[in-house]
């Protein structure tokens, strides 16, 4: 039993949908307050979560504490996108926009998968982390408003449990991609290239 849970990564997904579920359930009881910061606070700070939750599960044998940090902050800082696309930190402002802001889009990150597919252990990594955030953040938003597929257009909001086993899936299959065995000595690498640059 106890190996179930150190070698298998059911810890961080139980942990990455309790995340989801609490954070939907604590915007959705705040909804009559309307839009106001500690509402988009907690939806961005979930989004973080949800990100490091994803990215420990994606590597749970062997995960590097600072890489899943990094995932967490990525999937968080797309929601910047708002302030830019809004040219406001006004609150209403932030959430009336026209159209959904370009970070949110997720055909363009589908691009990641080509150095998924053939890149080295750095850029192998890098593409699982960016999709391990960006893909998450995209699915939780899925949740309320539908995937956006540019030139395609959108799909209409996913049912929780949908998006939820979608999550799962998003875990699963980077995990597989990357190969267990792989990822120590690629968290390693990219440590490393992050320590050349900063000297």
């Amino acid at each position: 039993m106890l190996s179930v849970l150190t070698d298998s990564p059911v810890a961080p997904l139980v942990l990455l949908v309790l995340t989801c579920c609490v954070g939907d359930l604590a915007l959705h009881l705040t909804a009559a307050a309307g839009p106001c910061w500690p509402r988009a606070v907690l939806d961005t700070a979930t989004h973080g979560l949800v990100a490091l939750f994803t990215w420990t599960a994606v590597t749970w044998s062997t995960v590097s504490w600072r890489l899943a940090a990094l995932a967490g902050f990525c999937g968080a800082v797309i929601d910047l996108d708002h302030a830019l696309m809004a040219g406001s930190l006004n609150i209403e402002a932030l959430v009336s926009l026209p159209s959904r802001p370009p970070l949110h889009a997720t055909s363009p990150w589908l691009l990641l998968l080509i150095p998924l597919a053939v890149g080295g252990r750095v850029w192998r990594t890098g593409a699982a982390l960016l999709l391990a955030a960006g893909l998450s953040h995209h699915l939780r938003d899925a949740g309320r408003r539908g995937l956006l597929l540019p030139p395609l257009g959108s799909t209409p909001p996913l049912p929780t449990p949908i998006y939820l086993t979608l999550e799962v899936v998003l875990c699963l299959g980077l995990r597989h991609a990357l190969g267990s065995a792989t990822v120590p000595a690629a968290g390693r690498t990219v440590l490393d290239a992050a320590r050349l640059l900063s000297v």
